[in-house]
C-alpha cells in the first residue's frame, strides 16, 4: 500500500490543456489449444478454423469438448476448413490435405 491511501487529492485545473477520459469496453476470455481441452467439458466453446487443423482427431476433440451443439461457435471462413493427413509411404513423409 502507498502512504497515500485514503486522502484526498486535489489536482489543479489550470493546465495548457484538457483532459479527456477514454474507456475501452474489456472482457474476459480464455484460450486453449485443442490437445489442451482433451478430457475438458466446456459449458461454451468457441473453434477457430481459420487455419489449418492438423489431424480429423482434433477436429472430432475440438468440436465435441461443449456440453451441448447450442454452445458451440464455429468459426470457419466459407465454412471449410483444412485438414492435413499425413502418412508414411516406402519413399517417405507424404502428406495430403482433405477439405
Amino acid at each position: 500500500m502507498g502512504c497515500g491511501v485514503g486522502e484526498a487529492v486535489f489536482i489543479p485545473h489550470n493546465f495548457p490543456f484538457q483532459f479527456k477520459r477514454v474507456q475501452f469496453p474489456v472482457s474476459v476470455c480464455f484460450a486453449m489449444t485443442i490437445n489442451k481441452s482433451q478430457g475438458q467439458t466446456l459449458s461454451a466453446a468457441g473453434v477457430n478454423f481459420r487455419t489449418s487443423c492438423l489431424l480429423r482427431g482434433q477436429l472430432y476433440v475440438a468440436c465435441s469438448r461443449a456440453t451441448s451443439p447450442d454452445s458451440l461457435y464455429i468459426l470457419a471462413p466459407g465454412s471449410i476448413t483444412t485438414i492435413v493427413v499425413w502418412w508414411r509411404s516406402g519413399k517417405g513423409s507424404d502428406s495430403v490435405v482433405a477439405k
